[in-house]
């Protein structure tokens, strides 16, 4: 499983999404989550969370473009990216990020609405707008711009029993 996001953020939502990526994980899936540097870092940077899911064997978490505020200029260089590929076949894609606010629950005045569109790959999996997604993917993904970011903090077995709850 691969899975590009500009942000993702704490909530029901990523909850649901991370218990499932835990769960694959466990049955032996490799997964690759990609997040922009800037709103990883706000989002996702020391939260134990995301930390736990990202600490698992299977489960491989690194922001794009971590800003430098020594080089302004590293702000803008963000990851829009909002895609999820399965089994080298299905490519789930739109403009939703991944929070209550687009996903899920959100309590506020008002809430995301986009769309998505599910591509299946009937060819091999180097073809198709798959296989292009995943090669782009890993250029991004082997880019000098990216780190692995999201480290483990706090107790990881009682996280973990709070996300597949």
């Amino acid at each position: 499983i691969i899975l590009s996001t500009f942000d993702i953020r704490e909530g029901s939502s990523s909850d649901d999404i991370f218990s499932e990526l835990l769960k694959a994980s466990r049955r032996g899936v490799k997964i690759k989550i990609l997040v922009d540097g800037l709103y990883g870092t706000i989002h996702m940077t020391g939260k134990d969370f995301f930390a736990a899911v990202g600490s698992e064997p299977n489960v491989e978490i690194r922001f794009y473009n971590t800003p430098n505020l020594l080089k302004p200029w590293t702000i803008n260089g963000c990851l829009h990216d909002k895609y999820i590929v399965a089994d080298h076949k299905y490519l789930l894609m739109g403009g939703r990020n991944m929070f209550d606010y687009f996903l899920g629950t959100h309590k506020g005045k008002s809430k995301g609405i986009d769309r998505e569109i599910l591509i299946v790959n009937q060819g091999s999996k180097d073809q198709g707008a798959v296989g292009q997604i995943r090669r782009y993917f890993q250029k991004v993904w082997n880019s000098k711009n990216r780190q692995p970011n999201v480290t483990p903090q706090g107790n990881r077995e009682t996280i973990t029993k709070q996300i597949q709850m």
